[in-house]
C-alpha cells in the first residue's frame, strides 16, 4: 500500500511534464529480460525496490510498445506494465539514449545471459546478493541503481558507465514515501559489502 503511495505520487509529479514519445527502429522487437523486475501492481520503476518481489528474474519474455520521456510501456508474459524513472527525472529520448535504455534492461536472446555457477544462477533468479558475486551477476539479480557514487543518477548511464562506478545504492523499502536505502560497496568488481 505504502509503495502504491509512492506510485501514485510520482505520476502526479510526472504529470507535469508533457510526454514525448520517441521513435526508434526496432523498438517493439520481441527480448528477454537481463534483469530481474519487481513490479508494484502494473508499475515498474528504472530502479527497482528491493523489497518487493522479484516477480520477472532475468530471461522473461518482454516487448516494449512505447518509449517516451516519462514512461515506458511493456508487456512481460503478455502482461502490460509502465516502467517510470525511480527518482527524479526524465528517459533521455535521444536515439543512443534508448539504445543504453534497452542494453540495461534486455537482451535478444536468452543465450546472451550468462548467470554463473549453479548457486548463483539460482540466487540471481530469487533477486538475491552475495559477497563475492561480480558487478554482473548484481545487476542481473537486481537491476540498475538509482544512484552511483552515492549521488549520480544511474537513470540515464549505460551500463557501462554504471560498471565504471564502485558504489551502487538501491532503495530497499518505502515507508511513508521515504526510501530506506542500501549502498553496495565493489572492489575489483566483485561485491565487498552491503551497507544500510
Amino acid at each position: 500500500m505504502r509503495s502504491s503511495l509512492l506510485v501514485f505520487v510520482a505520476l502526479l509529479a510526472v504529470g507535469c511534464v508533457e510526454q514525448q514519445t520517441a521513435f526508434y527502429a526496432n523498438l517493439q522487437a520481441p527480448r528477454f529480460t537481463r534483469v530481474g523486475l519487481r513490479p508494484d501492481g502494473q508499475f515498474l520503476r528504472s530502479s527497482n525496490v528491493l523489497a518487493l518481489p522479484n516477480e520477472f528474474p532475468p530471461g522473461s519474455p518482454v516487448k516494449v510498445t512505447l518509449y517516451s520521456n516519462i514512461k515506458v510501456h511493456m508487456t512481460i508474459h503478455g502482461a502490460r506494465y509502465e516502467m517510470i524513472p525511480a527518482a527524479d527525472g526524465t528517459f533521455s529520448t535521444d536515439e543512443t539514449s534508448i539504445h543504453y535504455f534497452l542494453d540495461k534492461y534486455f537482451v535478444n536472446q536468452k543465450s546472451d545471459l550468462l548467470l554463473g555457477n549453479e548457486d548463483t544462477q539460482k540466487t540471481i533468479r530469487k533477486g538475491g546478493y552475495a559477497v563475492g558475486m561480480t558487478k554482473q551477476q548484481v545487476f542481473m539479480s537486481l537491476g540498475p541503481p538509482v544512484f552511483v557514487d552515492q549521488d549520480i543518477p544511474a537513470l540515464n548511464l549505460s551500463r557501462d558507465a554504471i560498471f565504471a562506478k564502485d558504489r551502487w545504492t538501491y532503495h530497499e523499502s518505502l515507508v511513508m514515501m521515504f526510501p530506506t536505502a542500501v549502498e553496495f560497496i565493489f572492489h575489483d568488481n566483485l561485491l565487498q559489502e552491503a551497507i544500510r
